[in-house]
């Protein structure tokens, strides 16, 4: 998984709330980011892509980059990474930002859980893109529990 910053997995878990806050993320509200446990800073603000067509998220990661955000996040099971990838490239392609600006997240769906690596090489492949910033085990249906 050289192509991937982290990789979070989310899921359903208890802690004390003293462990929550020893272990809770440094914002830094300045610079508009957080600091993850892998030590990489996310952008705080950025645009969710759910519940769009391609061309859509095409349109609105692209005029999101150009006000200013850096946090895009999509994921395989919305169907069309391609959009949200052709909108990043475009703005990079116009020089509204660079890709090392740009903070992607994207998720697979847990029937690709149990071979991560190609699931990571068909999101960038549909991205269009080098590497992707953070991969979230997307899992909404915790009555279809699997083990990643």
């Amino acid at each position: 998984m050289k192509h991937l910053k982290s990789i979070l997995i989310a899921g359903v878990f208890s802690m004390t709330t003293a462990s929550i806050f020893a272990q809770a993320p440094a914002f830094d509200l300045k610079k508009g980011t957080v600091k993850l446990n892998s030590g990489h800073e996310m952008p705080i603000l950025g645009i969710g892509t759910f519940y769009l067509s391609s061309d859509q998220a095409e349109n609105s990661v692209y005029w999101a980059l150009k006000a200013g955000m850096r946090l895009i996040d999509t994921a395989r099971i919305y169907g069309y990474e391609e959009g949200v990838g052709r909108g990043i490239r475009r703005a990079i392609k116009d020089g509204i930002c660079k890709r090392e600006e740009i903070f992607v997240t994207t998720k697979m769906w847990t029937s690709d859980f149990s071979n991560g690596d190609a699931a990571v090489d068909a999101s960038l492949k549909r991205l269009g893109l080098d590497y992707i910033d953070l991969m979230i085990l997307h899992h909404s249906q915790p009555r279809n529990d699997v083990d990643a």
